[in-house]
This record gives structure tokens, C-alpha cells and sequence, in this order.
């Protein structure tokens, strides 16, 4: 019994981990997008630019849509 609680406890803890890299690896690109958004000179811009709309622009900057893999790639795009 004891040694099931201690592997339930290490599996909670790696799955938390794993979820705060998760976030962290979002606002990072989060950030990317932000810069990208001044360098071009606003949301709708960036939006053209990306092949998306500038309302789902709007979410993913605030944070309420998750950045997709295919987001991320076209953003990579544009790094140096």
C-alpha cells in the first residue's frame, strides 16, 4: 500500500512538471508572437502575415487559445 502511494505521488509530480514546461514553452512563443506583432506593426498585420484572422490572433496573445504546432512552426519562420 505504501509503495503504490509513493509511485502515485512521484507520477502526480512528473505530470505537474511536465504540464509547467508545457506553459512555460507557450509563453515563450506567446512572447515570440508579441514581438513579431510590434515588428509588423499590429495584430492584423501579423495575422496577414501568418495566413490566420486577427480575432484568433487576439486570443492566442491573451493567452486564452493554446499556440498550435503548426502556429509555432510559421512563427519559427521568422526567427533569425
Amino acid at each position: 500500500m505504501e509503495h503504490s502511494l509513493l509511485n502515485l505521488v512521484r507520477a502526480t509530480e512528473e505530470l505537474r512538471q511536465e504540464a509547467e514546461a508545457g506553459r512555460a514553452e507557450q509563453e515563450r512563443w506567446r512572447q515570440v508572437l508579441r514581438d513579431l506583432t510590434a515588428q509588423v506593426g499590429g495584430r492584423n498585420q501579423v495575422a496577414k502575415l501568418l495566413g490566420l484572422s486577427a480575432p484568433y490572433v487576439g486570443r492566442v496573445l491573451r493567452g486564452d487559445k493554446p499556440l498550435t504546432q503548426s502556429l509555432i512552426g510559421h512563427l519559427q519562420e521568422f526567427m533569425p
